[in-house]
């Protein structure tokens, strides 16, 4: 077998620190070749300022290892307005270096064989390497965050060199952004965020997946949603009802698998140390939906206390292992009385709220769920739920919601039901009728903002 070494550099755009493993194709299937007895030597081309070595690896297959010359470490890099100027060592000549191309770090661990380098504009200022280059600066302008590696030739070698560093301190940024991370394996691989804009809109919801997930930075939902708000706080999966209601003792060992998060809206819910946490947080809005007091409810003990009654509940043993509690579920469905508890706890509510936060901050967020959702080829689908059912949660909702609405009669209401959004097969948190196709977060927050903008903050 022949392997034409530079014509695979060239083609599959290798890079020092590359290794190449070598298939063949049996009946269809690609396996990995095997060899016995390789040396492991090490070949080098003198044209070229690189070396390879072809070796047999643990599991007795091909592979090949490309090396480089000139291991070069960069002495500063400062990112100067929209300048990123990389200071060399004194025995190497910025001259020698050619050829600067830029991979984003997020594809560095996709096959060489898809890589995809864009060449950068830069030029040589005494010892330094300045980038001044349009397509790096305009990314980074308009991303909260990115990752990016500095490939280049040396010498005009054919195998990529990259630049090294093992020192977080060589760096220095004069403007928004800042360093999370320097290199990966002393290679150089820059990773910089914006820094939070002090300008931001502080919000804080309390609420359920119908309005959290529009401040989520996934392409699906608003990837730019932080360069306008900062959520200073979040409370989950909670009933208004059991908010105002008499505390009881949270019990970690129950929700131990959670994540600290939903351990924490647990326990809030349990502890009912809602107000005293969104008074901390200190919010210029707040979003409010009324989800679980929809179409979950509360659960009441025999002692007075009060709990959410929400997924969190229904996956654990809790209620179970606390049945001399006297425990008592109730929702709209199966107590008379609930639409009455629920007005009393408006009533408390608006009392214990307004005084953290002015009414016209409020915002109320009126939601109905959806019948179906468009699957791959966006064909309308029924959920397995019943229409009906999902129609009578709908009806529930703007009685509910009326009832919030009249009162808090100063507070804003952000209401996109009219757009008639499907649910969404690829949601990233699950495809059922309160999760939604992705357009649905778009126009949610674009009206939001439009409703903060009449508001004086």
């Amino acid at each position: 077998m022949f392997i034409n070494i530079p014509q695979l550099v060239k083609k599959l755009k290798i890079v020092e620190g590359d290794i190449i493993d070598f298939f063949i194709k049996n009946s269809g299937h690609e396996e990995k070749l095997l060899v016995k007895g390789l040396s492991g030597d090490w070949y080098s081309d003198k044209d070229d300022h690189s070396k390879y070595r072809i070796y047999q690896t643990g599991a007795k297959t091909l592979a090949v290892y490309f090396y480089t010359e000139k291991s070069l470490y960069v002495k500063k890099i400062i990112w100067q307005d929209s300048k990123l100027i990389i200071t060399l060592p004194e025995d190497v000549s910025p001259k020698d270096i050619s050829n600067l191309e830029l991979i984003e770090s997020t594809r560095t661990s996709a096959a060489s064989s898809i890589r995809v380098l864009v060449p950068l504009h830069s030029y040589v200022e005494e010892q330094n390497i300045v980038i001044d280059d349009d397509f790096l600066f305009s990314e980074l302008s308009r991303r909260n965050k990115i990752g990016f590696r500095l490939f280049f030739s040396y010498k005009n070698s054919r195998v990529k060199n990259q630049f090294r560093t093992d020192d977080s301190e060589i760096f220095e940024a004069d403007n928004d952004y800042s360093l999370i991370n320097i290199s990966v394996h002393n290679f150089l691989a820059l990773e910089l965020k914006k820094k939070k804009n002090s300008n931001t809109v502080k919000v804080a919801v309390l609420g359920s997946s119908h309005t959290r997930p529009m401040f989520r930075s996934d392409s699906y939902f608003n990837p730019d949603y932080k360069n306008f708000y900062e959520v200073v706080y979040t409370q989950f999966h909670s009933s208004i009802i059991s908010l105002v209601g008499r505390a009881r003792k949270f019990q970690n060992q129950y929700y131990a698998t959670r994540k600290q998060t939903v351990k924490n809206y647990i326990k809030t819910d349990f502890e009912k140390t809602f107000f005293e946490e969104l008074k901390q947080a200190s919010p210029d809005f707040l979003i409010i939906d009324i989800y679980i007091d929809v179409q979950m409810g509360v659960i009441y003990f025999g002692d007075g206390s009060i709990i959410s009654y929400n997924s969190y509940q229904a996956e654990s043993n809790y209620v179970l292992d606390n049945l001399n509690d006297k425990p008592k579920l109730s929702t709209i469905f199966n107590d008379d009385n609930y639409v009455d508890d629920f007005k009393r706890a408006l009533k408390k509510f608006k009392e214990m709220l307004l005084e953290i936060i002015p009414e016209n901050k409020i915002i109320i967020h009126s939601f109905d769920m959806s019948e179906d959702y468009k699957d791959n080829e966006k064909n309308i689908k029924n959920y397995k739920q019943s229409k009906g059912s999902i129609v009578e949660l709908n009806e529930i909702a703007v009685e509910m919601q009326f009832l919030l609405e009249r009162t808090f009669p100063k507070a804003n209401i952000l209401d996109i039901r009219d757009s008639n959004y499907h649910g969404g097969i690829n949601n990233p948190i699950g495809n059922m009728p309160h999760h939604f196709e992705s357009d649905y977060y778009k126009e949610l927050l674009n009206k939001l903002t439009k409703i903060i903008l009449t508001i004086e903050r």
